[in-house]
């Protein structure tokens, strides 16, 4: 699969590769893209920080039949915009 100039090819390798891995050649093909792209680098940045925040959360949280509890939708609020360099 080229992936050189296909950003929705190579998003879904960064997701991909975050979940479980992907094939040495994958590995290739998406460093190459990344190193011509900006806009891709900057994504799977922002997805790594995401995926970390959530497993942190899931970690210390209680999660029933309807999902999170606030507690957890709050703090989740709270280290997003921390991360965003809100306040």
């Amino acid at each position: 699969m080229n992936i050189r100039n296909n950003c929705r090819k190579a998003t879904m390798m960064i997701e991909k590769k975050q979940a479980g891995g992907i094939s040495l050649l994958q590995q290739l093909e998406l460093a190459v893209h990344l190193s011509r792209c900006r806009e891709c680098k900057i994504y799977r940045e922002q997805s790594r920080q995401l995926n970390q925040l959530l497993n942190e959360i899931f970690l210390h949280s209680t999660i029933n039949e309807q999902g999170l509890d606030q507690s957890a939708k709050d703090q989740l609020q709270q280290m997003i915009n921390h991360a965003l360099g809100n306040k």
